[in-house]
């Protein structure tokens, strides 16, 4: 249910940053912005989800998305105890749950 939420959420929730401008002009430029934003990874779903449907519909192809998914889970679970213990990863992990001490 949450992932059926989530596109809609993410428009809502920049909808609401560009209401909060009080501005139309930047509000304008915010959804735009956005838009632009999200446009190529919107294409590239649109347009190559066809061939990652024939992919997958292959055991090979079943078994290479399951190894993917469980490895992105596993770095995700791993990523607090990555950066604390490898520092040297921080600029290649997509996130970051600690706080600069300065």
């Amino acid at each position: 249910m949450l992932w059926g939420w989530m596109p809609c959420g993410f428009v809502y929730t920049v909808l609401l940053i560009a209401t909060l401008q009080l501005d139309a002009l930047n509000a304008a430029m915010t959804m735009a912005a956005f838009g632009f934003g999200t446009a190529p990874a919107m294409l590239a779903t649109a347009f190559g989800a066809q061939r990652f449907v024939g992919f997958t519909a292959r055991p090979a192809g079943k078994r290479v998305a399951g190894v993917v998914l469980l490895a992105s889970a596993a770095l995700t679970l791993a990523g607090p105890w990555l950066l604390g213990n490898a520092p040297w990863l921080h600029a290649w992990l997509p996130f970051d749950c600690t706080t600069a001490l300065r």
